[in-house]
């Protein structure tokens, strides 16, 4: 390549590069590409033709990770309302946006936004009607107005490095592949018949979970002691060999202070005195 000709001298052009230009590449404010991104008619389905495009920009985003956001700008032609423009332009863009998003780009570096006819490249007021009524200026001019542009609105320091083995479009986590495959289960299905364990319940429901009584009966059993009742009202069994001790009589709480001091408890009372004596009775004496 002649460098007069070349209009890149500083960007390798590559093989399905033009001119001495790559087919994408870091232009001034903008990522420039040397083909457009065609649309399907009235829609906003992207043209097989054009993804190699915006594969090229998807590939100057890895290796430029200090462009920490990108605009993609929307632009349409003259041949439509304001409102119409502008509607269609918008879902365009945000088709290039997921496309984008779906190769691996980090959703935090794109936006979309729809500029309709504003800033045309040039003047087509002029170009009205379809494409086969229009002369040869006019289809130039309106296929210039038609465009993406990948506007360059932040840059900065790139992100963290990926950690090991992770994808390398991704900041720090793998944006391609699941750490699991998406058609896997943890699991096995039910219908595959190979589950863990086959429903059954918890325990056959004819003999239930736990018999009636848990211990048997007083009398039942020669081995327990033949008693009436298996344990005692209140308390527990003393460990043998060991005296009940006296239940040790609770000190008062000391009186706050101001309190007034309690009466002293009455003297218990008096017994009653004695019967008196019967009077002794005088046997007469014997005779002889």
């Amino acid at each position: 390549m002649v460098d007069r000709l070349d209009e890149c001298p500083d960007i390798p052009q590559g093989p399905h590069g033009r001119n001495g230009c790559p087919p994408a590449y870091v232009k001034d404010d903008e990522i420039a590409t040397l083909d457009q991104v065609h649309f399907a008619t009235d829609k906003d389905v992207i043209l097989d033709e054009s993804k190699p495009t915006l594969d090229e920009v998807v590939k100057v985003l890895i290796e430029n990770p200090d462009i920490r956001e990108v605009e993609i700008e929307g632009r349409t032609d003259v041949r439509a309302s304001d409102a119409y423009s502008v509607n269609l332009s918008q879902r365009r863009v945000n088709s290039v946006l997921r496309y984008l998003i779906q190769q691996g780009i980090d959703p935090q570096r794109l936006q979309a936004k729809s500029f309709g006819h504003s800033a045309p490249v040039y003047d087509d007021r002029a170009c009205l009607g379809p494409d086969e009524a229009l002369d040869a200026t006019c289809k130039m001019m309106t296929s210039k107005n038609r465009r993406m542009v990948f506007r360059i609105v932040r840059r900065g320091a790139p992100p963290p490095r990926p950690i090991t083995g992770a994808d390398g479009n991704a900041s720090l986590l793998p944006a391609k592949k699941t750490v699991l495959p998406a058609d896997a289960t943890v699991l096995p299905k039910a219908e595959s018949g190979a589950g863990v364990l086959k429903w059954q319940g918890a325990l056959p429901i004819s003999k239930g979970t736990l018999p009636s009584t848990v211990l048997p009966e007083a009398g039942a059993n020669a081995g327990l002691p033949q008693q009436t009742k298996a344990l005692p009202d209140k308390g527990v069994l003393p460990r043998q060999g060991t005296p009940n001790k006296p239940e040790e009589a609770k000190p008062e709480p000391p009186p706050s202070p101001g309190a007034k001091p309690k009466p002293p408890p009455p003297p218990p009372p008096k017994p009653p005195p004695p019967p008196p004596a019967a009077p002794s009775a005088t046997l007469p004496p014997a005779q002889d």
